[in-house]
């Protein structure tokens, strides 16, 4: 966000107006801010100013990990060769996050190592949020929802917004990546979401067909482009490769196009300090199925977790000594965390996270 458009925020927050701000390109709005959210964006903007360890502000932004199971088997995703247990989170330990953090929270990114809607109790946890007035996005491999009725029931539920990941136009270069995926299923997913929001005559979710470029696909961009618009959804995305840079198989699905790679030819020269600003351990931390509170989703093994939603308040974690102990590493760029040096934001070239993007007028 630029500083025009925090002072923007700022401003409206301090007039009682909406909040608008965007994920991923993706763009979100808050319609109604209570004095409690209000203010504790305002103390967010405090601390990004005054980089403390110990937080004035509960995170605006929260993800959650409803399961850390999946159904395909990416190459690059850390799902396939972490040691961390595998399971679903309960509605027990949702509600207990809310507990803690729903009332000053944001959004709620519900989504990480794992396909999310493999969780049955996925549907249950969107709807808590929108009672709390808490916006919400997912993001899925497109495998599941394949009735109707699976889609309305997440309509239905107020998602706010949903991220499907379609890496190639045919078969053959999205199964490159995607293993063990079908693309038919894919569109079948999407297509159930598209219909259930029409029937439903809702607005929301916002969908966002998202393809990661990599070598086997980089040539279909504008093809998927064309296939999105002709699909319904509202939204085409491209994000560029960038998850574990530092694995074998990352190179041998770099694109060809250097206008499509995150990094620089050689990431290893990173210096070492960035002007790079982490905000995941300060302003949007990760809990995963379990109930572990992590500073960061890249710690994925829960390496240096600030402990459990299950045992302790979420508040009390949120400004334990384990989390200021984080923070000033972070900070600090020589003592930072062994998993920071898997970050994909540290060492980027010219190109952020989302290469582009483009927004469908619904008129056309």
């Amino acid at each position: 966000m630029t500083n025009s458009q925090m002072l923007r925020n700022c401003l409206n927050l301090v007039a009682g107006k909406g909040f608008r701000f965007s994920f991923d390109r993706i763009p979100l709005r808050h319609p109604h801010l209570d004095s409690r959210r209000r203010n504790n964006l305002l103390l967010a903007g405090a601390d990004k100013i005054f980089g403390k360890t110990r937080m004035l502000a509960a995170p605006p932004v929260l993800q959650i990990e409803p399961t850390n199971v999946c159904n395909l088997s990416c190459p690059l995703c850390p799902s396939q060769s972490m040691k961390r247990p595998k399971g679903m989170m309960t509605m027990e330990t949702f509600d207990a996050i809310l507990r803690g953090a729903g009332d000053t929270l944001l959004l709620a990114i519900l989504y990480g190592w794992g396909e999310p809607f493999l969780n049955a109790d996925l549907p249950g946890m969107i709807a808590r949020c929108r009672e709390k007035r808490i916006l919400t996005l997912t993001s899925t491999n497109g495998h599941c929802l394949q009735t109707p009725d699976k889609a309305r029931e997440v309509v239905d539920a107020g998602l706010s917004a949903l991220i499907v990941a379609v890496d190639g136009s045919t078969q053959e270069s999205y199964a490159a990546y995607r293993k063990n995926g079908s693309l038919d299923h894919v569109m079948r997913c999407a297509g159930n979401v598209i219909e259930a929001k029409a029937s439903r005559n809702s607005a929301t979710p916002l969908i966002n067909l998202r393809l990661v470029a990599n070598r086997h696909n980089e040539d279909e961009i504008g093809t998927m482009e064309d296939l999105a618009r002709r699909l319904g959804v509202d939204m085409f995305s491209v994000k560029s490769l960038g998850c574990l840079p530092d694995r074998a198989e990352f190179h041998s699905f770099l694109p060809g196009s250097q206008d499509m790679r995150r990094f620089g030819a050689d990431r290893k020269k990173v210096p070492q300090k960035t002007t790079f600003r982490c905000r995941y351990p300060f302003r949007q931390p990760t809990i995963f199925w379990d109930g572990t509170l992590v500073g960061c989703e890249f710690d994925y093994e829960s390496s240096a977790a600030w402990g459990n939603v299950n045992e302790r308040p979420f508040r009390e974690l949120w400004n334990s000594p384990a989390a200021q102990r984080m923070r000033e590493a972070v900070r600090a760029w020589t003592a930072r965390p062994g998993f920071c040096g898997q970050c994909p934001y540290v060492g980027r070239g010219k190109n952020s996270s989302i290469i582009a993007s483009v927004i469908f007028d619904s008129g056309e």
